[in-house]
């Protein structure tokens, strides 16, 4: 896949596995590649290297607030309005601060905190190493983007844990010339499938932001209201979006009749 011009998505699989990957050529035909890129490979991945454009599913900038360990930032509250019954799925990040006191025990291997806030804190290190490696790297979410291609939100009978709610997001990247079936998914690493779903909602916003450049929606504010990724310098701070975007900021939940017809629509 080297010798054309592509686009990489990646999603957190863990400190075992690394990171699942969708690597999507920038041509008519969307040719794809999964896989899995372990957290010793990524400095020296060509994917990594000589990806047009990358998206992950990790936070790449931190707020820093003194007394706490996660803060919210503008975008995650922005990001949450889009989800409907699924808003807990962006949680807020740690702090800067306990992200380098987790580089600090790792540095002297010491033991590390536990806990849910501290589980994130390797996908963030490794998230800034490929940003480091490739500076076209934005963040992004993938149940924001497959409720901002549906038009509403997923509901709770839609989470990617179940049956029907990985058909629909199968579905969804369909809908996108985003070209998926099964054969994809023989031969590769044993990690959950919507880890791939996932890393290919990520190449959809990479693939979006190569073709917008500055164009590109992203969502800075906690409103949730999409605004130009060129309106501002900084390419901090922000959950990016697909092209051509139905959804919006405070939509409804589709009902479980619209949910089954979106699961249906996927062809193997």
């Amino acid at each position: 896949m080297p010798s054309k011009p592509f686009v990489l998505g990646l999603d957190w699989a863990g400190s075992k596995e690394g990171w699942a990957f969708c690597a999507l050529e920038m041509n008519s035909d969307s040719a794809l590649r999964l896989g899995c890129l372990a957290l010793d490979q990524v400095s020296t991945s060509d994917l990594v290297r000589d990806a047009a454009r990358i998206v992950v599913d990790a936070p790449i900038s931190l707020s820093d607030v003194e007394g706490q360990v996660c803060a919210d930032r503008e975008c995650d509250r922005g990001a949450r309005r889009w989800l409907g019954p699924l808003r807990s799925a962006v949680f807020p990040p740690p702090i800067r601060t306990v992200l380098e006191e987790w580089r600090r025990r790792r540095q002297a291997s010491e033991p590390q905190r536990q806990g849910h806030a501290f589980g994130i804190l390797p996908a963030i290190h490794f998230a800034e190493e490929v940003r480091y490696i490739n500076p076209w790297t934005l963040e992004s979410h993938p149940e924001l983007v497959f409720a901002s291609i549906a038009g509403s939100a997923f509901p709770v009978g839609g989470r990617k844990i179940l049956l029907v709610g990985l058909l629909a997001r199968t579905a969804l990247l369909q809908r996108r010339e985003v070209k998926v079936n099964l054969c994809h998914f023989s031969g590769i690493r044993p990690i959950p499938t919507d880890n791939f779903l996932d890393a290919m909602a990520m190449a959809l916003v990479a693939r979006s932001w190569q073709r917008l450049g500055d164009d590109l929606p992203v969502i800075r504010s906690h409103t949730g209201i999409p605004e130009r990724l060129g309106d501002r310098e900084s390419r901090d701070f922000l959950m990016a979006l697909p092209e051509n975007v139905i959804g919006a900021p405070g939509q409804a939940a589709m009902n479980p009749a619209d949910l089954m017809a979106l699961a249906a629509e996927f062809k193997p």
